[in-house]
């Protein structure tokens, strides 16, 4: 078990902008991790202890399918800052979300699932200015989040716009916008975003107590920070119910861990 740790860590997909994003390959289960880059967040928040198992926040989950499929995008833990224990934000009743449905037992189609939910899934890039021991250092951020109204409300993680001074998001469609930050509580690791986008697809808050273990997870996200589509890897509910300290007064319980490979830029 990882202890905590009194250093901040970089938060999610940052890298300065006067050094070269180094290429990294996906890590699937067992991988080795990836080096974290410098430099530590402005927030004064305790920020994690790299982990090396990989955890689904139990309740900010988007389009799970019944027991079949978990969040294709969720809250993720892979060397990376702390996800959010539950959510704050709940879907509009009356929203023209999309759920996504499987019935139990039967094999999960992946790319129905990708037609399905994708649309709704953002990558979230950021301009920050943070302190360092040699100073202020700029740099950029990279994150995932995903549209819960069709108005355009995207739920992320805090550490991924923690300290921005701009935020931005790119569509499946590859429409850029500009995001305001409505709020963010950093014990949760919870953001919430806004964009002027019209008529966007949503996706439905699900149900974490019908997952179980065993059950298939598809994640989607803006791995790395790389341009181009959004990544897309697939894995099983490997456990629940794990509560894991991330910091000295910040414990995530209830989680769900995934054996689905996730790298940093994930977060969202």
């Amino acid at each position: 078990m990882t202890s905590p740790r009194d250093l901040n860590s970089p938060r999610d997909g940052f890298r300065p902008f006067d050094r070269p994003h180094p290429a990294a390959a996906e890590r699937g289960p067992g991988a080795p991790a990836a080096p974290a880059p410098p430099g530590a967040p402005a927030s004064s928040v305790p920020a994690t202890e790299p982990r090396r198992g990989r955890l689904l926040s139990t309740l900010l989950a988007g389009a799970v399918a019944g027991a079949a499929v978990a969040a294709p995008i969720t809250l993720l833990l892979d060397e990376e800052p702390a996800p959010a224990p539950s959510a704050a934000v709940a879907a509009t009743p009356d929203a023209d979300v999309t759920p996504v449905s499987a019935p139990a037992g039967t094999a999960l189609d992946v790319n129905a699932v990708l037609d399905t939910v994708r649309p709704a899934v953002v990558a979230i890039r950021t301009e920050v200015v943070r302190p360092t021991s040699a100073g202020l250092e700029r740099g950029e951020g990279a994150g995932s989040g995903f549209v819960i109204d069709p108005a355009g409300t995207i739920v992320t993680n805090s550490h991924v716009v923690e300290g921005a001074r701009s935020i931005s998001v790119e569509l499946d469609d590859g429409t850029e916008l500009d995001a305001e930050l409505v709020a963010r509580d950093p014990s949760r690791d919870l953001a919430v975003l806004s964009v002027d986008g019209g008529d966007l697809d949503a996706l439905e808050i699900g149900d974490s107590d019908a997952l179980g273990v065993g059950d298939p997870v598809v994640a989607i996200g803006n791995a790395l920070g790389l341009e181009g589509d959004l990544t897309v890897t697939t894995g099983i509910v490997s456990a629940k119910d794990r509560d894991v300290p991330v910091t000295r007064e910040i414990t995530l319980r209830g989680t769900i861990q995934t054996d689905a490979a996730i790298n940093p830029g994930n977060s969202g």
